[in-house]
Formats: C-alpha cells, structure tokens, sequence
C-alpha cells in the first residue's frame, strides 16, 4: 500500500455524539488480479508499447516498463502477459529478473519468485495463465508447476484448456464475464457458468505473425472501464464487444488511434481506494 494522495473531513452526528470523519484515497495493490475496483494508478506494459505508455500517463497513471527478455522471440519479448502473473495482492511470479528487479525496487511489499520463462512453445507459455475471479484458465501441461500449486492455495478453480497462450487469448470483463478469439477457452468458460462472447481471430496487429490476439491489446483501468491498445472501431466485431461490455456495465476506452494493437496486455497493478477512519469529537 503507498501513501495517501489526499483526504477529505465530515462531521457525522452518531447518536448523542459527533464524530469527525477522515476520507483518504490510497493506493492498493488489486485483491483480484485483472480486474480492479477502483481507478488503477499503475500498470504493467511492454517497454514497447510507447504510445499506450504516453496515453496511459496522460491519465495519470505509472507505468512499469517490462523490459525486453533476450530468452523470447523478439516481437512478444517484452509482453507483460507472457512474463508477469499477478497471482494475489502481494505476490506475483516473473520471468524476467530484470523486471522482478525494477517492481521491487519501485513497489513495496511484494513476495515474487522468478519462473524461467523461454522460447520456442510451449516453455514461453509457464505465466500464460488467465484469472477470471475465483477461476484460472490454463493449460496445466504448459504453465508453471509453481503458478498451479499458487492457485490451488488462493482456493481457485482450475478451468482447463488447450490454448497454451491462455492469457493472451484472454480478456476479463467482470468476475463472471469474457471475451476470447479462441472457442475452446469460450466452451470452457460456458462450461463453468461464464457469460463469454467469443469473436472472430484476427484484426489485431503483432509485427512478426498474421495477427495478434485481442488479450493481448486491452486491459481494465477501473470497475467500469476496458482499455484498447488502438482504435476500437476500426475492428470489425466492435458493435459486438462494446454492447457485450454494456450489458456487464463496462464501456470501451480507446487510447490511442491505428488498429488494435497486441502489446502483450496492460495489466494493473495498483488501484486507488477510499479509506475511512472516524475519530470522536
């Protein structure tokens, strides 16, 4: 948890007493990996992705730069959905030392372990695990040994598929809702009683391959907000996404223009809080 940003004071009546009531916002790191409840204030993302950064903190939010891995094909080598998962509030895995580095000396409070993560498939796939709330979507055969027995402990549901890119393939809308390019995750999630809108692949950018996957070029900056690596509208299933994203109470932020963009996700890791605390007066 950081400091304080600002605070706030009422004085509430309980009872026959007067109480002073002090409001302050803090930063928190996200119970629920995904998908936050306030406004995030900081954020994993490639050191690539330079016109995301420059948007995103224009928001006011930090960035910590994932810095390219020497160990992963050049054109995903610093995607945060392939070397970051996020498993609970406190602790994370890794599978990059020099960005494990750079969160601990920028982020307090964290017990991180490093998972080798390396090209070709399916050893780049050991953090490619998805947390839709209470369930984690992977392939148990591809993900780390380490990141399975850390679910089974934080009580989750392990929803088996066979997409070794699980993350990527991936976007949490609420607890109980997704979208996907890939039809064995959106069975999977239908199966454990999701609402899943499943698209057609493609219209997603990644220099280096056909296309890029739509996980890969969203992330949430609050309850109610997804953000896009580009230009929404210029995807051809964007009436589908965005009425889908309403009906979860969810709208669509497009940060930046060009076509949707696979940077590797954005992932939050911090979220601003209201906390109070009441002192009698």
């Amino acid at each position: 948890m950081a400091g304080n940003q600002h605070q706030n004071h009422l004085v509430v009546s309980v009872g026959n007493a007067m109480q002073n009531i002090r409001i302050s916002q803090q930063n928190f790191y996200l119970d629920t990996p995904n998908l936050p409840q306030g406004r995030v204030t900081c954020v994993a993302l490639s050191e690539r992705a330079d016109m995301v950064r420059d948007a995103l903190r224009k928001r006011g939010i930090t960035v910590q730069k994932v810095p390219a891995s020497p160990d992963l094909e050049s054109s995903v080598a610093s995607h945060a959905d392939m070397l970051f998962y996020p498993s609970s509030a406190y602790r994370w895995f890794c599978g990059s030392i020099e960005f494990e580095h750079s969160l601990k000396s920028f982020l307090n409070s964290i017990n991180s372990q490093y998972v080798s993560v390396h090209s070709p498939y399916p050893t780049d796939c050991a953090l490619n695990a998805a947390r839709v709330g209470k369930f984690l979507f992977c392939n148990p055969r591809t993900v780390s040994a380490a990141l399975l027995e850390d679910a089974k402990r934080n009580a989750c549901v392990i929803v088996p598929v066979r997409q070794g890119y699980t993350k990527c393939n991936t976007v949490p809308v609420t607890e109980t809702a997704i979208l996907t390019e890939d039809c064995g995750i959106a069975k999977a999630a239908a199966r454990a009683g999701l609402d899943v809108l499943c698209i057609e692949p493609g219209f997603v950018r990644l220099e280096g391959y056909p296309y890029g996957f739509l996980g890969g070029a969203c992330g949430k900056l609050s309850k109610r907000e997804l953000a896009f690596a580009g230009d929404l509208s210029k995807h051809p299933q964007a009436g589908r996404i965005c009425a889908f994203l309403e009906q979860h109470g969810v709208h669509a932020v497009s940060l930046c223009d060009g076509p949707l963009t696979d940077v590797g996700g954005i992932l939050p890791l911090q979220e601003k809080r209201c906390v109070r605390a009441g002192i009698g007066v």
